[in-house]
């Protein structure tokens, strides 16, 4: 496989991401505007000048009712819109600074405080808009000239637009430092690399000649001197100024965000975790870092470590950021799956705001959430009672149709959702799911980029957007979508697994690559299975061969230096070995990987009884049951023994099957052999539900589409789900073989009749 990029390409990709965090981490500000003097404004603003910044349920509601008074005064609009913002209800402040933004007098104010919010999200589209159209008035106006060339630096596509708002700013002001992190943005982002090195320089002699620069500017300039000798190739010049930099500024957000990449980058995934430690010590109330620190443990296998760390930050955090902290908490749960434990520590969360009189709207709808998924379904119902917003009562009630699978439903709930909170991404994701699996894909998708649109990093709509349209064939879309992974804050696992198999099916080496090394934030198993599947994909388009070396030139080979975490690219290995005739050295292989391996571990039993069902070998089954007594819900061995008593004994096998979809419901293959079994079997209405479980799981398969529809086909009567199978196969056939193609057709002609 040959690479079609150089190694500048990445080395920009580098930078802007690092860089981009760091832009992002200068805020915004927005200046409050002189007042009329009608009693509902001087109400309000009493209201503002009262909360002080620290606005609670009950001053945003005595603020609702002012606007109800006057709900076209356009002051009132972004005093409410404004204290909305600051309590962290961006969406719906939004509705009522665009209203404020209609008056040419609080234009600017509204503008500037829709853009706040609108960087924090990393929405910078709608940042560009709202700038540019105060701009068109006030085109000297040097604050918001450096929100929009932020805004276009960071966004990628912008870089010219944001050259020319800092030479502009630089004309006005000649020493205004804030201009020129969006400048050297843009000229990286524009491979102007030389100017880039000058324009640092040249940062750094305003910074010395100003000796009350702000030390957030100085980190960032110490910060970007040493990204830029890294991305100059001097990684020993780079080293020496990132120690530097941690010595001076330990404890700087941006700082530890860059260095950690860089480290990350080396393989010294230690000394990363050890900065985020260090930082978390100058700083023990971050809950960012906690919040970091306790994913990689988590890739590591200290989830009790990372509970802890966790734990810990509800104890040691000011009040006023303890509901914050249970919350972190709560989705740490939910993304372990511990559901009661998410709920607990959701319920203390809403009890500590609902004690300090603070607004609780999101975190009632997140509560709700952990209780759905928790399958409280009826105390979520009476929890849209407490409900003080009609759009969250109604997002309620749709998630809870759609967890008992009452789709339909669920769409009507969220149809009217969308009416009263036409901008929430989290209901557009929801809806594109119940529009999936009643087989509405147009409308689905129109849902996902709905979400992408108002927050790329809120859900993972990018990534299942992406499935659907690789289904369909359509990969370049695909990668476009799934690439704003590597320019937002916000990242996705799966998402990054699925970009780096596309850039190999497109023979992007160097980007490929790059993929990979974001990838390092999820650990070593996240690393293995997106290996595992670029092997396979480069041996899909460019041959067996093609794929085998990559593997190894990933070391999946380089036995003594593996570990558990990477046995999904070391078994792909093997498997592609096998298709190449390469058997011995597949066994060999396997083997010697298996003795590397912790002793009695279920991994190494595995692994032994995939080898000796490879050659047949009736002692595969032995190997398999022991590798349960360590593990009793090994997916790898639990589907091992499935295929070893499929032809002796198949309702076994379905039993064995059954367990192994349990352990690990995603995969595929194991669905589809039990399905493929049960049919077997005579088992029509199992095979069925085992086929319509596995397309809920993944709606956009064109094979597993085919077989349910040629299951359907074979009914006395078929039902009227036949003819959307059909279809749903034809839209994700894109890789059918001729033989599936022909069956397809065959169904076609079977239905014409």
């Amino acid at each position: 496989m040959q690479s079609t990029d150089s190694n500048s390409t990445r080395r920009l990709l580098s930078t802007r991401r690092s860089l981009y965090i760091l832009l992002l981490g200068w805020g915004v500000g927005c200046v409050l505007l002189a007042c009329s003097q009608t009693d509902s404004v001087e109400r309000a603003k009493a209201v503002m000048a009262e909360s002080q910044g620290q606005f609670n349920a009950e001053s945003i509601e005595t603020l609702r009712g002012i606007l109800a008074e006057d709900p076209d005064s356009a002051e009132i609009n972004y005093l409410y819109g404004r204290a909305l913002s600051l309590s962290g209800e961006t969406t719906l402040a939004e509705w009522a600074l665009r209203k404020a933004a209609l008056n040419p007098e609080w234009r600017t104010a509204a503008a500037k405080q829709i853009a706040a919010n609108s960087v924090r999200t990393g929405n910078f589209e709608t940042t560009i808009e709202f700038v540019s159209q105060v701009l068109e008035a006030e085109p000297d106006n040097v604050d918001l000239l450096i929100i929009r060339a932020r805004a276009a630096a960071a966004s990628r596509i912008g870089s010219s637009e944001a050259l020319a708002d800092t030479d502009r700013i630089l004309e006005i002001d000649p020493d205004n430092a804030r201009a020129m992190e969006p400048r050297i943005l843009a000229l990286l982002n524009l491979e102007r690399y030389e100017e880039a090195g000058e324009e640092i320089e040249r940062l750094g002699q305003m910074i010395e000649a100003n000796p009350d620069s702000d030390e957030t500017i100085r980190g960032w300039h110490c910060t970007t001197t040493a990204l830029y000798a890294n991305d100059s190739g001097e990684a020993d010049l780079a080293l020496e100024r990132f120690n530097e930099c941690l010595l001076e500024y330990p404890g700087n957000p941006n700082l530890i965000s860059s260095a950690v990449t860089f480290f990350d980058e080396r393989g010294e995934y230690g000394r990363s975790l050890k900065i985020m430690q260090e930082g978390l010590v100058k700083l023990p109330e971050s809950l960012d870092y906690r919040r970091k620190i306790a994913i990689r443990l988590v890739a590591a296998g200290d989830t009790e470590g990372a509970d802890q760390l966790l734990i810990e930050g509800t104890e040691v955090v000011s009040a006023a950021y303890a509901p914050v902290a249970w919350q972190i908490l709560a989705k740490h749960y939910q993304e372990q799956g511990q559901h009661p434990q998410a709920v607990q520590a959701f319920a203390q969360a809403l009890e500590l705001m609902q004690a300090a009189d603070a607004p609780t709207s999101q975190l009632m709808l997140d509560y709700a959430d952990a209780l759905i998924l928790n399958s409280d379904f009826d105390q979520a119902m009476a929890l849209t009672d407490q409900m003080t917003v009609e759009a969250h009562q109604e997002m309620v009630r749709a998630r809870i149709a759609q967890e008992r699978g009452d789709h339909r439903q669920a769409l009507k709930h969220f149809d009217r959702a969308f009416q009263l909170w036409p901008d929430n991404p989290w209901a557009r994701y929801s809806a594109a799911l119940s529009a999936e699996q009643v087989g509405d894909f147009d409308q689905a998708a129109s849902d996902y980029r709905y979400s992408i649109r108002i927050n790329a990093g809120a859900t993972d709509a990018r990534t299942r957007l992406a499935r659907m349209l690789v289904a369909e064939g359509d990969i370049p879309n695909a990668v476009n979508f799934l690439a704003l992974l590597q320019t937002t804050a916000a990242s996705d696992r799966e998402g990054l697994i699925l970009l780096t198999e596309l850039y190999a099916r497109m023979n992007q080496a160097n980007l490929m690559r790059q993929t990979l090394l974001d990838l390092n934030a999820y650990g070593r198993q996240a690393y293995g299975e997106a290996t595992a599947k670029t092997g396979q994909a480069i041996a899909e388009v460019f041959g067996v061969e093609a794929g085998i070396q990559y593997l190894e030139s990933y070391g999946a080979n380089q036995l003594p230096n593996q570990d558990p975490e990477r046995l999904p690219a070391v078994r792909k290995l093997i498997e592609l070995r096998l298709e190449a005739g390469q058997t011995e050295l597949a066994l060999s292989e396997s083997e010697a990987f298996e003795a590397g391996l912790p002793e009695g571990s279920a991994a190494a039993a595995a692994l032994r009884g995939y080898r000796l069902e490879i050659i047949g070998d009736t002692e595969a089954r032995n190997a398999y049951l022991e590798a349960l007594q360590a593990d009793p819900r090994n997916p790898e061995a639990l589907a091992g023994l499935g295929r070893i008593s499929s032809a002796e004994s198949p309702r076994e096998a379905v039993v064995f099957f059954d367990r192994a979809i349990e352990a690990e419901p995603e995969n595929i293959d194991t669905q589809w052999a039990s399905a493929r079994l049960l049919r077997q079997l005579g088992e029509t209405e199992r095979a069925r539900k085992r086929l319509d479980q596995a397309l809920a799981l993944w709606p956009y398969s064109g094979l597993l589409a085919l077989e349910r529809a040629e299951l359907e086909n074979e009914a006395v009567s078929p039902s009227s789900a036949l003819a959307p199978l059909i279809e749903r196969a034809e839209r994700f056939g894109s890789r059918f073989t001729p033989a599936e193609a022909q069956r397809l057709e065959s169904l076609r002609v079977n239905q014409a009749r």
